[in-house]
């Protein structure tokens, strides 16, 4: 029987009215109660010192995480939780708490024999749909931090969640929500229903009391607005995080059980009998791209090619004809033969085109290009670049660090935060040109990436020597990158003058002859380039110098006529694609869907760390090791190339993930479909594993 009580004017409440009517009462007494749960404890120290002043930390029963309090005043800022009017004011008690990352594991259920580490072949098959999975908090941390949340939750009229604002932060913040219900009890099925209830006596918290802070810096108006502003859980985002959990959790089980058993009946025994042989569905197509190269590169067989080249008065340089060059040594010199019988010591100019051309200023930053860039100029590979990213974001120096979008809002003060650099005596000469006499500033040129969760990367804060002096030197040369490509993007395109001028050899009025192209151009305004050039110390090349026009070229009229100094056949020899490095890997799982922003750079420390791929040490290129090798070939020699080791399937889960956001479809349906497909996987595998033995051998 429900419990039944009466009001002052003897009308009847249950459940989640009494309790109401409970809460309202002792807010009369102590005022109303928000936590904050962000994702990392730095986060937390942040959002309490922006908000709240004379901030009292207490200590938790985990080393690493505090419970930040502090009292507002009659403050306005809550009015939207309690449905008040802008003018209304109230004292709030607030406390700003964290957690470390995810809260839970995900994994097959420890009752059930098959779930542990299965050799038998046909039993793997039930990895797939039978075997249920389960959720619980896990790990050194994370039941003392569940518990420090359920804690601080019992007498909170609201959460406020404050986790990462990307699909994965919406997974945590649903983590931290079960916990503020259930302390280290998690639910069996992982139900996201009560996103979707109105306040009631099932649970303490849900869509009625639970907010999302949605913040892409930690700048005090920023985290103002983003409090007053409150949005909701998604739980289509949640759902879809889920998906990708259990698909992985399930796919990754069997092959990798399948795979290390056997391998480790291979010769690869003698070399290591605790072999682990992993699989993800991320890191075997990044493999593919590695081996593929590797592929191109080892079968490559060189062709020779043939060509005309003429030298002129006009430039000590060669000059290579305008047609694509020919494997047909005989038709080349037959071509030759014909120009020298001419007794022709002249080349006419046949046409002059002048024009100014645009180097663009670069786009808004994101994650992808701040991880590609970093590892083309300084060879800092991506996990390297993301981690000193957020440490920066952690300390306020830069916006959210994960992020899809290249393009700003129309409302954005660019002019605070040029302000904010020129506090620092490297831009400063810049900053004033852009802001001062804006001679060199123009509204970066957007590109068409929106997550619509987050800005681009950008500089928030300047820094002082002093505090500077205290960085690595990567974590200086990623604020400082970040900073310049920031500057670089408020600024006017470099305009360059070009002239290319076409000279024939040969033509009368029975033949063509034959064409040559010179070109030259000069840089007329350097513009983005100027503040491009502090991205370079003093012992690094800025590149290849632009060749200074020759004003002998620039003056030709079509039908001049220029002496040839030297003219001849020249013989080359066809080249291999170069060997891929980390930047041009994260290029090709960025196009081809493979991994996230965030996840990209771990996906290649995973075939690194499993010893798949190796990176060399001078020229940094990523070349793939036996065991890399002998994987990739043997998938594909099975016929499971475009599942296993091609980034298509893939793409085409991330692309229903996406789906299952926008309330296309459902989570479970997507679930079983790619199940159906990877049981034909696991049965077309088991049936032709010898292939992949064979191929072990053999490498």
């Amino acid at each position: 029987m429900k419990r039944v009580a009466k009001s002052s004017k003897g009308q009847r409440m249950h459940g989640g009215k009494l309790r109401a009517a409970i809460l309202k009462k002792a807010h009369q007494i102590y005022g109303k109660s928000e936590v904050f749960v962000a994702e990392k404890n730095s986060i937390a120290k942040s959002i309490a010192n922006f908000l709240g002043d004379s901030v009292q930390t207490h200590s938790t029963s985990n080393t690493y995480v505090k419970n930040y309090k502090f009292m507002l005043r009659q403050t306005s800022m809550f009015n939207k939780y309690f449905s008040l009017s802008p003018r209304s004011t109230l004292d709030v008690n607030c406390t700003v708490t964290a957690v470390m990352g995810h809260l839970t594991s995900t994994d097959f259920e420890n009752t059930n024999s098959i779930a542990k580490w299965c050799s038998d072949d046909q039993e793997l098959q039930h990895l797939l749909s039978s075997v249920p999975i389960r959720t619980y908090v896990q790990g050194e941390n994370n039941p003392q931090l569940a518990s420090n949340i359920h804690s601080l939750c019992e007498k909170a009229d609201h959460l406020i969640i404050c986790t990462d604002c990307d699909t994965e932060g919406e997974y945590i913040g649903w983590e931290v929500l079960m916990a503020a219900n259930y302390g280290l009890h998690f639910e069996k099925e992982r139900d996201c229903s009560i996103l979707k209830e109105a306040l009631s006596n099932k649970v303490r918290f849900n869509s009625g009391n639970v907010w999302r802070m949605e913040f892409s810096n930690v700048e005090k108006n920023h985290l103002k607005k983003a409090v007053m502003n409150p949005k909701k859980l998604d739980p289509r985002k949640v759902e879809a995080v889920r998906t990708r959990i259990e698909f992985d959790l399930r796919t990754g089980s069997i092959l990798t059980r399948y795979l290390t058993n056997h391998y480790r009946k291979t010769s690869y025994a003698e070399q290591a009998k605790n072999l682990l042989v992993s699989y993800g569905s991320c890191q075997f197509p990044a493999l593919g791209f590695v081996v593929d190269r590797y592929d191109r590169i080892t079968n490559f067989t060189p062709e020779e090619f043939y060509y005309i080249y003429i030298r002129t008065e006009l430039a000590k340089n060669k000059v290579g004809w305008a047609r694509p060059n020919l494997f047909d040594r005989f038709a080349t010199s037959l071509i030759y033969e014909n120009l020298i019988n001419m007794e022709s010591d002249y080349v006419s100019v046949s046409s002059v085109v002048k024009k100014h051309r645009l180097d663009y200023s670069p786009q808004p930053l994101t994650t992808v290009e701040l991880q590609k860039e970093c590892s083309r100029l300084f060879n800092f590979s991506a996990k390297e670049t993301l981690k000193h990213a957020e440490n920066l974001y952690q300390s306020g120096f830069i916006s959210y660090p994960r992020t899809e979008t290249n393009c700003y809002p129309p409302d954005f003060d660019f002019d605070n935060v040029i302000n904010q650099l020129n506090n620092m005596p490297e831009y400063k000469p810049y900053c004033e040109r852009i802001v001062n006499e804006g001679a060199l500033f123009k509204k970066p040129r957007n590109g068409s990436k929106n997550d619509f969760a987050h800005l681009p990367i950008y500089p928030l804060l300047s820094v002082s020597q002093n505090v500077k002096n205290t960085w690595t030197t990567q974590k200086k040369h990623v604020y400082n990158f970040i900073c310049v490509k920031f500057l670089a993007s408020c600024c006017k395109d470099a305009v360059y003058n070009t002239c290319t001028v076409t000279l024939n050899w040969g033509k009368t009025s029975t033949q063509e002859g034959v064409d040559f192209v010179q070109k030259a151009e000069v840089l007329q305004e350097a513009n983005y380039k100027e503040v491009m050039s502090l991205m370079f110390s003093k012992n690094q090349k800025k590149g290849k110098t632009t060749e200074v026009m020759n004003s002998k070229l620039a003056e030709l009229k079509t039908g001049d006529k220029i002496k040839l100094l030297e003219t001849g056949v020249g013989i080359g020899k066809t080249t291999p694609p170069p060997w891929l490095k980390e930047a041009g890997l994260i290029t090709l799982m960025d196009i081809n869907g493979i991994g996230t922003d965030a996840t990209i750079g771990e996906h290649i420390e995973t075939l690194k760390t499993r010893n798949y791929i190796k990176c060399e040490d001078k020229t940094k290129y990523l070349k793939p090791t036996a065991l890399g090798i002998s994987l990739i070939h043997g998938f594909q020699k099975m016929g499971l190339g475009p599942i296993i080791t091609k980034p298509f399937f893939r793409s085409e889960m991330e692309q229903s993930l996406h789906k299952i956001i926008c309330g296309e479809l459902q989570g479970r349906d997507v679930l079983n479909q790619c199940m159906r497909s990877y049981g034909k996987v696991l049965k077309t595998t088991i049936q032709k594993g010898h292939i992949l033995m064979s191929e072990a051998k053999v490498n």
